[in-house]
């Protein structure tokens, strides 16, 4: 365990990695954090300050100058971010001027802290510099990789809450990231049996940091490995947990609550750092390229292409939802930020329009990564004949494949019955097409923006083909709050018998449905703002889009 810490420890860069663990490491050991890591603020050479207990039990202040991976000689005295001016600037200006009131007079503990180690051929340095500057009241130390993997094994991954087993799965989850389903399922235990021990009121808090800190791992040996799906799939798993831990302390508040709830935003961002790593650095970049991703698949069947681009197309629309809702959340409406969104939709629509296999989804589960970038088109306000241009197509297309019985989307999401699909035989057509959201979805969407004539089309094709279909959608019931995060058990609404014609017939029945049941907006996640966390959900576990998402914005509203 603690090799595995080391090396991602080692791994780790400087700024929002190696600085953004350690206050929850010193937090976890005890100490009080007087200041973390910040932009655009004169830091004097402090990354972080805490007060703790040294080794003789006397109460200190320590400050930490952080720097990344192995301490070398340009690190240590070459240039303005080198360590040893920082450390001058401790004792220059911050000592002086920026130790709180109330913990002047404290002995000052100043820590060298970096991922890997201190190089041979500046330790004479390193070592000549502390002892000429050490005081009575004034010490340094060494925080390297290996004491900080030993305090983290030791400490907040101790054996009495990180036992054996749950080590086995995290070991496990870490060392396979280059078999992301085998990586996920061993990380999906830990995460579980974390958060059932989090169940404890006095553990809840401990819980929540420790699941942060597997991820963070996971992350970057999956980084280093060039391969962050199963770190991806983690991180979403690791938000809906510790969702469930924040729920029971929403009403009651307390500083438990601040403490979970700042672990969560840690967690998205985390997700968002994780969402750029795949997403913006190894997706994005080939969207205007004909069939790129599509030949990235590396696979002959038309299956994993069709699975790998929707997944894909439903990874990129989280991110920009999760990205929309941290800037509507903390109140940053900048031009900057709608020019990101408008930009994502559009090298969204590029990997559409470059890769045909995102015009029909081969099963019907699929439709919530397409309600999840609608979702994301109307958030941007952007590229909306492009958005008819692809509602349009899939619509045809799926028209032509239900006609002609051939490649059709099928309600299994089994990837064994998927390989053999379709087959020549009505009642096989009738078993896997017995129901459908992805149609409803399209017809919704379509009657909004003004394309009747192909609402009429599928109207046309559900009479001639899909008399059989169950026309619904889905949405939150009561039993959802405690069941839709972490997929305990069935639950949810299901709108049935929905009539598939042209005009606002369509919308009208399914917000009347909807209305029937306060179960969505009872949500914990909707109540406190975090709607994010249900359309997670339903990526994370297939369950479709509640329709309550889409139905009140005013292009479903303002129709004639």
């Amino acid at each position: 365990m603690k090799l595995i810490i080391r090396e991602y420890l080692a791994s780790l860069r400087e700024r929002d990695e190696l600085d953004a663990i350690l206050p929850d490491l010193l937090s976890e050991m005890g100490f009080t954090i007087i200041s973390k890591p910040a932009r655009g603020t004169k830091q004097h050479g402090v990354d972080i300050a805490a007060v703790g207990y040294n080794e003789a039990g006397e109460k200190c202040v320590y400050l930490f100058s952080v720097k990344k991976g192995d301490l070398t000689r340009q690190d240590w005295n070459v240039g303005n971010q080198a360590l040893r001016p920082s450390l001058d600037e401790i004792q220059d200006v911050y000592i002086p001027s920026s130790i709180p009131v109330e913990y002047v007079g404290l002995k000052i503990i100043i820590c060298l802290c970096f991922g890997g180690y201190v190089k041979e051929t500046i330790r004479a340095d390193v070592s000549g510099y502390q002892k000429k500057r050490t005081t009575d009241d004034l010490s340094f130390e060494e925080w390297n990789g290996d004491k900080i993997a030993g305090l983290i094994s030791e400490g907040i991954l101790r054996e009495e809450m990180l036992p054996k087993d749950l080590r086995s799965h995290f070991q496990k989850s870490v060392a396979l990231v280059d078999e992301p389903d085998i990586s996920y399922k061993h990380f999906s235990s830990l995460v579980t049996q974390l958060r059932q021990i989090g169940g404890e009121e006095s553990k809840r808090v401990r819980s929540a940091r420790q699941i942060y800190i597997c991820v963070w791992i996971l992350f970057v040996w999956a980084r280093d490995a060039e391969n962050v799906d199963s770190a991806y799939r983690a991180c979403e798993l690791a938000i809906l947990n510790v969702w469930e831990l924040v729920k029971p302390l929403i009403e009651n508040g307390g500083s438990d609550n601040e403490e979970i709830t700042k672990v969560l935003f840690q967690l998205v961002q985390l997700y968002q750092v994780i969402g750029a790593e795949l997403i913006g650095k190894r997706i994005l970049p080939y969207s205007n390229k004909r069939h790129s991703l599509s030949v990235a698949t590396h696979s002959h069947s038309r299956i994993d292409v069709n699975l790998k681009l929707f997944d894909m197309l439903g990874r990129l629309a989280m991110m920009g939802l999760i990205h929309h809702w941290l800037n509507e959340h903390l109140e940053i409406n900048s031009p900057t930020h709608i020019q990101g969104l408008t930009s994502l939709v559009g090298s969204a629509f590029d990997i559409i329009e470059n890769n045909p296999a995102l015009y029909l989804p081969c099963h019907d589960a699929q439709a919530t990564s397409i309600a999840l970038f609608l979702l994301l088109c109307l958030a941007s306000g952007a590229h909306q004949e492009r958005c008819e241009k692809w509602l349009v197509q899939t619509s045809a297309r799926l028209n032509y494949s239900v006609l002609t019985q051939v490649d059709y989307p099928t309600i299994s999401i089994e990837y064994e019955d998927l390989l053999i699909h379709p087959r020549r035989d009505e009642g096989y057509f009738k078993e896997a097409t017995a129901g459908s959201t992805l149609i409803p979805l399209l017809a919704c969407w379509l009657n909004a923006l003004g394309h009747f004539d192909v609402v009429a089309s599928m109207e046309k094709m559900v009479g001639e083909k899909l008399d059989h279909t169950t026309m619904q959608l889905w949405t939150a019931d009561a039993s959802s709050e405690v069941h839709m995060y972490v997929n305990s058990d069935e639950h949810g609404l299901g709108l049935c018998d929905l009539p598939i014609k042209p005009g606002t017939t369509l919308a009208a029945v399914i917000s009347e449905l909807c209305g029937t049941d306060k179960g969505f907006e009872s949500l914990s996640a909707n109540k406190t703002g975090f709607w994010p966390i249900i359309l997670m959900a339903c990526r994370h576990w297939e369950l479709p889009v509640p329709p309550n998402f889409w139905l009140e914005f005013s292009l479903f509203t303002n129709k004639d």
